[in-house]
């Protein structure tokens, strides 16, 4: 179970848009209070940034809980499909400070970046991967932001400005745009998001110290650096309850995560499908 739910968080870091557009909430008898909670199985194949993560990530089916819930200004949302399809699928919790039908201020708070270690991890924020014995361990991070949203029919237009609490302490920026129409009876949203990243982080996550240099893996020290996500996600109803759903995604780093020794130079992949059941 544990590994299971490490792989239901990674999906939401890997796959990148808000779900406010996508969703469908369940309202209870009172009108302050929205819930919706949704349980399935996802297939996963990736070829991601870091190298070795493949391996931890691709192959079997793996379990997913999402929980949507509103009650007066406060939410859970899925996150950073706010991440299923870019990206990490631990709820984003937030409070809204000011709200129209088309335009929305919150304070949210969330997981966007996993951690990872050579060792073996109990922890679910944490990846397991063998390949990087001799790397300090990185921990997941903790954000705190600020998010604007505008909605204008099947458009969403997002910007969001945050900083870690526990693990890099840098500050972060997401832009994002996001697309809903209807095709016979599939739901599909496209997406594109451009994050904006601070040297602090990168040198976190990517950077090689002098102590955790070796022959093959030399000193690397980043600057700033972006990702470029661009992502489409197709969404079937099976029936009332049950729902079908395919994505794939692309981000695109700059040089300053690929030139690092732990990572690749080729763009990031993903893809899954899923079944899922909403209550």
């Amino acid at each position: 179970m544990l590994k299971q739910l490490r792989f239901t968080l990674l999906l939401g870091t890997l796959l990148s848009a808000p779900l406010q557009a996508e969703q469908t909430k369940m309202t209870s008898a009172s009108s302050d209070f929205e819930w919706q909670l949704d349980i399935g199985n996802y297939a996963l194949y990736t070829k991601s940034l870091l190298k070795g993560m493949d391996s931890e990530i691709n192959g079997p089916l793996h379990l997913h809980i999402f929980v949507y819930v509103n009650y007066k200004r406060f939410f859970i949302e899925p996150g950073p499909i706010q991440k299923r399809i870019s990206p990490v699928a631990a709820d984003v919790a937030g409070f809204r400070l000011y709200e129209t039908e088309q335009q929305q201020w919150a304070l949210t708070i969330n997981h966007y970046h996993l951690g990872f270690t050579a060792a073996s991890s109990r922890d679910p924020m944490q990846l397991s991967i063998p390949g990087l014995e001799g790397l300090d361990d990185r921990k997941a991070d903790f954000a705190v932001g600020i998010r604007f949203q505008h909605q204008a029919g099947a458009s969403l237009f997002s910007v969001h400005l945050l900083k870690d609490q526990i693990a890099h302490y840098d500050f972060f920026a997401e832009l994002y745009y996001g697309y809903r129409f209807e095709l016979s009876n599939w739901d599909l949203y496209l997406s594109t998001e451009l994050t904006l990243y601070r040297s602090g982080l990168i040198n976190y996550y990517y950077g090689v110290t002098e102590a955790e240099a070796r022959p093959d893996r030399p000193v690397y020290q980043a600057g700033s650096g972006q990702r470029l996500h661009l992502g489409a996600i197709a969404a079937y109803p099976l029936s009332k309850r049950w729902i079908f759903e395919l994505g794939s995604g692309v981000n695109l780093y700059s040089s300053a995560f690929t030139h690092s020794p732990l990572t690749r130079s080729a763009p990031e992949l993903v893809s899954f499908s899923s079944v899922r059941y909403v209550f």
